[in-house]
């Protein structure tokens, strides 16, 4: 018994030693990449030509999942030498000059001045309300957002047709209808907890 128990652990190391030497990756195609290139994604994953096939795993690629830039990330293995890799990035959607975020919140680094010029602007002073930001961008998901701005007393959200200001989210959403009542006739909407107001100015 022991003898096979050793002739096991000795064929187990063999196998471990040739794994490394054979199969090697010779191909590596990757999928749906944009801000990254498909070399920075092949860095992130760790997966080069000439890697050893069978040493590819989740957790030697765990640089390309936790990357803020990545929100999801694949990695397929093709015998005996294919590896296919792909990817969901975030797009920063948000700007406050500093810091850029994806609509989850996820703060993206490596945007060009040109790139934060396009992005919805975000400023305002007290404590942050990045939570609610967000939600008025899903919120105006079908309008131009242009700019938001948060104080302690509320938002002010500043779009291609109107502008609105609201002490909240839900305010907003409780008075949502009367707030489209206004777009296109008001420059200036104003959400109060007992209605809507517009205004030309």
């Amino acid at each position: 018994m022991r003898t096979i128990m050793i002739l096991g652990l000795v064929i187990a190391i063999v196998l471990v030693i040739a794994s490394f030497f054979y199969p090697k990756v010779n191909k590596i195609v990757v999928n749906n990449n944009e801000h990254y290139s498909s070399e920075e994604i092949m860095d992130l994953a760790n997966i080069h030509i000439g890697r050893p096939f069978f040493w590819i795993t989740t957790w030697t690629s765990n640089a390309l999942i936790k990357d803020p830039w990545i929100k999801e990330a694949s990695i397929f293995k093709r015998w005996p030498n294919t590896v296919s890799i792909s990817v969901l990035e975030r797009k920063p959607i948000l700007t406050n000059g500093l810091q850029n975020y994806a609509i989850d919140g996820t703060i993206l680094s490596n945007v060009s001045p040109e790139q934060q010029k396009a992005l919805i602007q975000l400023d305002g002073w007290g404590e942050s309300k990045l939570d609610e930001v967000i939600k008025l961008v899903n919120l105006f998901d079908d309008y131009e957002i242009e700019k938001i701005s948060y104080l302690p007393s509320g938002l002010t959200v500043k779009l291609a047709a109107i502008e609105v200001y609201t002490p909240s989210v839900q305010m907003l959403k409780i008075h949502w209808g009367g707030f489209l009542s206004q777009v296109g006739k008001y420059s200036h909407s104003y959400i109060y907890p007992w209605g809507v107001s517009g205004q030309n100015e």
